[in-house]
Parts: C-alpha cells; sequence; structure tokens
C-alpha cells in the first residue's frame, strides 16, 4: 500500500489595536489563511477501530518589538491608526490510518473507499505579538489579553473538541476519485480529514476570534479604562449567551405530518 501526504489549509486569526497614547480612530480585525494542516495517511491492515489520540503541545508564543516607521516584513499589515497586532494560529496535525475497502473504475475516473482505523491529532497554538518600541503599559496589558483569551480556549476546549470530532470521524468509510488509484485513495481518506479539521476550527479559533472581537468592543481595542481580566471575563460570557440564543430550545419537536 502507498503512503500519499495530504494538506488542508486552516485560517489563523490576527487583530489589530491602537496605542492609547494616541487618539486614533477604531481599528479592524483582521484574518490570514496562513496556517496548514498536514495529513500523514498510513494503510493499516485490519479495520478494527483504534483508539483516538490527542497530543496538545504547549503554546509557543514570540514577541516581536519593531519601529513604527520600518514594521518588518513579516508582520501582518496595519490599517491606518493601528500600533500593534496580534496574530494567533490554532494548528493540528493528522496521523490518519485506514484500510482501502474497494477500488474500482468510473466515468474515466479511478474511485477508493477507505475506513480509518484510527486518527492521532497533534494540536498547536502559535502567537504573535508584534508591538511598537513606543508601546504604552496600556496597550500592552490588551495585547496580552488577546493571549490570554486563545490560550484559555486552547487550555479548556482543544483536546475535548478534537477528540470529538475525529471520533465522529474514526471507523467510517469515505470515498474519493483520482486519476489514479493512489491519487483516489488520498482524495478519499481526505476527505475524512477535512471534516475533522473544519471542525476541530470551528470550536476552537473561530471561538478564540468571536471572544476577541467582543474583547475589542469592552475595551476600544485598549483605549478606554476597563481592567483586561473583566474585559476578558465579559467578553466570554457574551460569547456564552450569543451561542446559547442560537441553539433551538431544548423542548422544540417537528411539526406532525397534517396539522397545522
Amino acid at each position: 500500500m502507498e503512503d500519499e501526504p495530504g494538506g488542508l489549509k486552516l485560517c489563523p486569526m490576527s487583530g489589530g489595536d491602537f496605542n492609547p497614547a494616541v487618539s486614533m480612530p477604531p481599528a479592524r480585525k483582521i484574518a490570514f489563511p496562513l496556517m496548514v494542516l498536514s495529513a500523514m495517511m498510513f494503510a493499516w491492515p485490519g479495520l478494527a477501530r483504534a483508539n483516538v489520540t490527542i497530543k496538545r503541545e504547549p503554546p509557543v508564543v514570540e514577541y516581536k518589538i519593531f519601529d513604527p516607521a520600518e514594521p518588518p516584513a513579516d508582520m501582518p499589515k496595519l490599517n491606518q491608526g493601528e500600533a500593534a497586532v496580534t496574530n494567533t494560529v490554532f494548528g493540528c496535525t493528522a496521523n490518519a490510518r485506514y484500510g482501502v475497502v474497494e477500488r474500482k473504475a468510473a466515468a474515466g475516473q479511478k474511485v477508493a473507499t477507505v475506513e480509518l482505523a484510527g486518527l492521532q491529532l497533534t494540536l498547536r497554538l502559535q502567537i504573535v505579538i508584534y508591538l511598537p518600541t513606543n508601546a504604552q503599559e496600556k496597550l500592552k496589558a490588551h495585547e496580552e489579553g488577546h493571549r490570554r483569551i486563545a490560550e484559555q480556549i486552547y487550555r479548556e476546549r482543544a483536546e475535548k473538541v478534537a477528540r470529538e470530532v475525529a471520533t465522529k470521524a474514526d471507523g467510517r468509510k469515505y470515498q474519493g476519485e483520482g486519476s489514479t488509484p493512489t491519487a483516489a485513495t488520498k482524495a478519499a481518506v481526505q476527505s475524512a480529514i477535512n471534516p475533522v479539521a473544519s471542525g476541530y476550527l470551528k470550536l476552537t479559533a473561530d471561538m478564540s476570534a468571536r471572544v476577541g472581537d467582543i474583547y475589542d468592543d469592552i475595551t476600544a481595542h485598549g483605549t478606554n479604562k476597563t481592567p483586561e481580566d473583566e474585559a476578558i471575563k465579559k467578553a466570554f460570557e457574551q460569547y456564552e449567551k450569543e451561542e446559547a440564543e442560537k441553539a433551538p430550545p431544548a423542548n422544540t419537536r417537528p411539526a406532525e405530518e397534517g396539522k397545522n
């Protein structure tokens, strides 16, 4: 059985904030599709369902101090009035073990069906905080708030939600097409990993982005006097309230056929 690598783009979240020492208009939140999820796929001789394995690596935080007149090339572009930015990336590497159930030809293409026999996920969190050389303490504290939000979500939710989404995929069959049997097998395994990645991102990176936006609204991007601890607490509370409002009532039942 041939091994084939695969890849899937993930989206990090970054946000621009102001130096409170300068009177400027509000900053905007920015997002960049930079992170790549790699999928190493190994054929597995048996189709017995294996346990999902999750490894959560410690978060990596980097600080970059820059001259506002000459910002570094790797820094996300600041909008007019912005003075600092925090770039947060939730990453995931998946090792999928699988067995090929069927291979056939259809409409000039090769079609492969695989059954997952186990998933191993390695989770990562990378944070880069860009601060100008003239950053005031309030701006520094505000950017640290963005770091704390991401780290709290990563610490409290990442492993749990990764296991939930991976468990849903483990043991199921997936189909893919390609010009060769190997390409079709790769596509089938990738179709299994895609929902794992998107599900993990929705419950971690998307949450981090939304809580960060709420935090910026509460603090006016670090320009008002709201303490960071209070703002972080309120941001999480508002996020949970928003999510609760989206959920349908527990006693909601579909209308019976033939009744108005």
